[in-house]
């Protein structure tokens, strides 16, 4: 079974706006947020407190593409040797 993350909204207010079982928006303070993290971890999910354009932010680039969209772009790593260049063949090791 796979972890959840449960977003936590800072308020202008000082407190903090959260979304217990995905429905309707419940509003805590400062003084309550340790209880409410304290309680997400003992239902076996992680709690971030993050503003709600992170949550919405995709945590890691898409891979495969270009930025401009036109296939897939060069490696950061690539040296223009493909990895089978560096495999001897059998018959050398061998001999």
């Amino acid at each position: 079974m796979g972890k959840m993350l449960v977003p936590i909204f800072p308020e202008e207010d000082g407190g903090y706006r959260w979304f217990p079982n995905d429905r309707t928006a419940t509003h805590i303070s400062k003084e309550e947020l340790p209880a409410v993290q304290r309680s997400i971890a003992d239902q076996g999910r992680y709690s971030a407190v993050m503003t709600p354009d992170e949550w919405h932010r995709p945590a890691m680039p898409r891979r495969g593409r270009r930025r401009d969209g036109r296939g897939r772009g060069p490696r950061a790593n690539d040296s223009g040797e493909g990895r089978l260049s560096r495999v001897r063949p059998l018959s050398s090791a061998v001999s």
